[in-house]
Protein backbone atom coordinates (compact mmCIF):
# COMPACT_ATOMS: atom_id res chain seq x y z
CA UNK A 1 0.00 0.00 0.00
CA UNK A 2 2.78 2.42 0.96
CA UNK A 3 4.76 1.56 -2.18
CA UNK A 4 1.74 2.32 -4.36
CA UNK A 5 1.17 5.66 -2.63
CA UNK A 6 4.82 6.67 -2.98
CA UNK A 7 4.86 5.57 -6.62
CA UNK A 8 1.75 7.64 -7.28
CA UNK A 9 3.27 10.70 -5.65
CA UNK A 10 6.46 10.31 -7.69
CA UNK A 11 4.50 9.98 -10.94
CA UNK A 12 2.54 13.14 -10.19
CA UNK A 13 5.72 15.04 -9.26
CA UNK A 14 7.38 14.02 -12.52
CA UNK A 15 4.33 15.23 -14.41
CA UNK A 16 4.24 18.46 -12.40
CA UNK A 17 7.86 19.17 -13.25
CA UNK A 18 6.97 19.19 -16.94
CA UNK A 19 4.68 22.17 -16.32
CA UNK A 20 6.63 23.83 -13.53
CA UNK A 21 9.03 26.13 -15.33
CA UNK A 22 8.23 29.67 -16.33
CA UNK A 23 6.88 29.09 -19.84
CA UNK A 24 9.36 29.85 -22.58
CA UNK A 25 12.31 29.87 -20.18
CA UNK A 26 13.27 33.43 -21.02
CA UNK A 27 13.79 36.26 -18.56
CA UNK A 28 10.63 38.33 -18.74
CA UNK A 29 10.58 42.09 -18.68
CA UNK A 30 8.87 44.14 -16.00
CA UNK A 31 6.32 46.48 -17.68
CA UNK A 32 5.95 48.60 -14.54
CA UNK A 33 9.70 49.12 -14.17
CA UNK A 34 10.01 49.92 -17.88
CA UNK A 35 7.19 52.48 -17.76
CA UNK A 36 8.60 54.13 -14.64
CA UNK A 37 12.04 54.29 -16.24
CA UNK A 38 10.55 55.88 -19.34
CA UNK A 39 8.64 58.45 -17.27
CA UNK A 40 11.66 59.40 -15.20
CA UNK A 41 13.75 59.87 -18.33
CA UNK A 42 11.08 62.12 -19.85
CA UNK A 43 10.87 64.18 -16.65
CA UNK A 44 14.60 64.37 -15.99
CA UNK A 45 14.81 67.96 -17.22
CA UNK A 46 11.66 69.13 -15.44
CA UNK A 47 12.09 71.11 -12.24
CA UNK A 48 10.00 70.10 -9.23
CA UNK A 49 8.51 73.60 -9.11
CA UNK A 50 7.16 73.14 -12.64
CA UNK A 51 5.29 69.91 -11.90
CA UNK A 52 1.51 70.37 -11.89
CA UNK A 53 -1.32 68.23 -10.61
CA UNK A 54 -2.12 67.54 -14.25
CA UNK A 55 1.38 66.12 -14.72
CA UNK A 56 0.91 63.89 -11.69
CA UNK A 57 -2.49 62.79 -12.99
CA UNK A 58 -0.92 61.86 -16.32
CA UNK A 59 1.89 60.02 -14.55
CA UNK A 60 -0.54 57.98 -12.46
CA UNK A 61 -2.70 57.20 -15.49
CA UNK A 62 0.28 55.90 -17.45
CA UNK A 63 1.49 53.62 -14.66
CA UNK A 64 -2.01 52.41 -13.73
CA UNK A 65 -2.07 49.63 -16.34
CA UNK A 66 1.42 48.23 -15.50
CA UNK A 67 0.48 48.41 -11.81
CA UNK A 68 -2.69 46.41 -12.44
CA UNK A 69 -0.72 43.91 -14.51
CA UNK A 70 1.85 43.44 -11.74
CA UNK A 71 -0.93 42.99 -9.19
CA UNK A 72 -2.63 40.39 -11.40
CA UNK A 73 0.60 38.37 -11.77
CA UNK A 74 1.19 38.55 -8.02
CA UNK A 75 -2.41 37.56 -7.30
CA UNK A 76 -2.13 34.52 -9.60
CA UNK A 77 1.15 33.46 -7.98
CA UNK A 78 -0.19 33.93 -4.44
CA UNK A 79 -3.33 31.93 -5.26
CA UNK A 80 -1.25 28.93 -6.33
CA UNK A 81 1.04 29.31 -3.34
CA UNK A 82 -2.00 29.10 -1.07
CA UNK A 83 -3.59 26.22 -3.01
CA UNK A 84 -1.61 24.57 -5.82
CA UNK A 85 -3.49 24.82 -9.10
CA UNK A 86 -5.72 27.76 -8.19
CA UNK A 87 -3.66 30.29 -10.14
CA UNK A 88 -3.72 27.97 -13.16
CA UNK A 89 -7.52 27.76 -13.02
CA UNK A 90 -7.68 31.57 -12.73
CA UNK A 91 -5.70 31.82 -15.97
CA UNK A 92 -7.69 29.25 -17.92
CA UNK A 93 -5.24 26.33 -17.76
CA UNK A 94 -7.42 23.60 -16.27
CA UNK A 95 -5.06 20.74 -17.17
CA UNK A 96 -2.01 22.00 -15.29
CA UNK A 97 -4.30 23.35 -12.56
CA UNK A 98 -5.74 19.88 -12.00
CA UNK A 99 -2.24 18.40 -12.09
CA UNK A 100 -0.85 20.78 -9.46
CA UNK A 101 -3.97 20.36 -7.31
CA UNK A 102 -3.70 16.57 -7.50
CA UNK A 103 0.00 16.72 -6.70
CA UNK A 104 -0.66 18.86 -3.62
CA UNK A 105 -3.44 16.57 -2.39
CA UNK A 106 -1.33 13.45 -2.97
CA UNK A 107 1.57 14.97 -1.07
CA UNK A 108 -0.67 15.69 1.92
CA UNK A 109 -2.42 12.32 1.74
CA UNK A 110 0.86 10.46 1.37
CA UNK A 111 2.30 12.23 4.40
CA UNK A 112 -0.75 11.42 6.53
CA UNK A 113 -0.78 7.78 5.45
CA UNK A 114 2.97 7.46 6.04
CA UNK A 115 2.67 8.95 9.53
CA UNK A 116 -0.28 6.68 10.31
CA UNK A 117 1.59 3.47 9.45
CA UNK A 118 4.52 4.60 11.57
CA UNK A 119 2.30 5.00 14.64
CA UNK A 120 2.58 2.37 17.37
CA UNK A 121 0.14 -0.49 16.86
CA UNK A 122 -1.90 0.53 19.92
CA UNK A 123 -2.68 3.90 18.28
CA UNK A 124 -3.86 2.51 14.97
CA UNK A 125 -7.49 1.80 14.13
CA UNK A 126 -7.05 -1.94 14.65
CA UNK A 127 -6.56 -1.50 18.38
CA UNK A 128 -8.00 1.94 19.15
CA UNK A 129 -11.58 2.64 18.08
CA UNK A 130 -11.46 6.40 17.45
CA UNK A 131 -15.14 6.53 16.55
CA UNK A 132 -16.48 4.93 19.72
CA UNK A 133 -13.74 5.46 22.31
CA UNK A 134 -14.11 8.38 24.69
CA UNK A 135 -11.90 11.43 24.53
CA UNK A 136 -10.19 10.45 27.79
CA UNK A 137 -9.39 6.96 26.46
CA UNK A 138 -7.88 8.35 23.26
CA UNK A 139 -5.88 10.93 25.21
CA UNK A 140 -4.61 8.28 27.64
CA UNK A 141 -3.51 6.00 24.80
CA UNK A 142 -1.57 8.81 23.10
CA UNK A 143 -0.04 9.93 26.40
CA UNK A 144 1.15 6.42 27.22
CA UNK A 145 2.59 5.97 23.72
CA UNK A 146 4.40 9.32 23.91
CA UNK A 147 5.86 8.58 27.36
CA UNK A 148 7.16 5.16 26.33
CA UNK A 149 8.59 6.26 22.97
CA UNK A 150 12.25 7.17 22.55
CA UNK A 151 13.73 9.77 20.22
CA UNK A 152 14.93 6.99 17.90
CA UNK A 153 11.37 5.68 17.71
CA UNK A 154 10.13 9.11 16.67
CA UNK A 155 12.78 9.78 14.01
CA UNK A 156 10.99 7.95 11.16
CA UNK A 157 7.78 9.86 11.85
CA UNK A 158 9.65 13.16 12.04
CA UNK A 159 11.38 12.30 8.77
CA UNK A 160 8.09 11.58 7.01
CA UNK A 161 6.56 14.81 8.32
CA UNK A 162 9.59 16.86 7.28
CA UNK A 163 9.67 15.21 3.87
CA UNK A 164 5.95 15.77 3.39
CA UNK A 165 6.25 19.44 4.31
CA UNK A 166 9.19 19.88 1.93
CA UNK A 167 7.32 18.14 -0.87
CA UNK A 168 4.21 20.25 -0.27
CA UNK A 169 6.24 23.47 -0.26
CA UNK A 170 8.02 22.44 -3.47
CA UNK A 171 4.72 21.83 -5.25
CA UNK A 172 3.38 25.18 -4.01
CA UNK A 173 6.53 26.99 -5.17
CA UNK A 174 6.47 25.54 -8.69
CA UNK A 175 2.72 26.02 -8.97
CA UNK A 176 3.11 29.69 -8.00
CA UNK A 177 5.97 30.16 -10.47
CA UNK A 178 4.00 28.51 -13.27
CA UNK A 179 0.86 30.53 -12.48
CA UNK A 180 2.85 33.78 -12.66
CA UNK A 181 4.16 32.73 -16.08
CA UNK A 182 0.63 31.98 -17.28
CA UNK A 183 -0.58 35.37 -16.04
CA UNK A 184 2.21 37.14 -17.96
CA UNK A 185 1.42 35.16 -21.09
CA UNK A 186 -2.27 36.08 -20.85
CA UNK A 187 -1.37 39.75 -20.46
CA UNK A 188 1.09 39.69 -23.36
CA UNK A 189 -1.36 37.86 -25.64
CA UNK A 190 -4.22 40.22 -24.80
CA UNK A 191 -6.41 37.59 -23.13
CA UNK A 192 -6.33 39.68 -19.95
CA UNK A 193 -6.55 43.43 -20.36
CA UNK A 194 -6.78 46.44 -18.06
CA UNK A 195 -8.11 49.94 -18.56
CA UNK A 196 -6.15 53.03 -17.46
CA UNK A 197 -7.38 54.51 -14.19
CA UNK A 198 -7.81 58.24 -14.61
CA UNK A 199 -9.60 59.20 -11.39
CA UNK A 200 -6.99 58.87 -8.67
CA UNK A 201 -7.87 62.24 -7.17
CA UNK A 202 -11.64 62.04 -7.45
CA UNK A 203 -12.60 58.50 -6.46
CA UNK A 204 -11.48 55.58 -4.32
CA UNK A 205 -11.99 56.79 -0.73
CA UNK A 206 -9.05 59.14 -0.55
CA UNK A 207 -6.66 57.45 -2.99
Amino acid sequence: CMKRILAGVLIVLISVSAFAGDRGGERRSDPLAEELDSLFKEASDTAISDVTFGDIQEFMTRVSVPMQQAAYVKRSSSASMMMPGKGQFMNGDAVSGALFLTGGLLAKAGTLVGVYFLLPAELQFGQLDYLNASHSEIKAAWTNAAESASLMDALPTIGVLAGGMLLDHTIRFWSAKHAAGLARENIESGKVTFEPITSFFTQGHGK
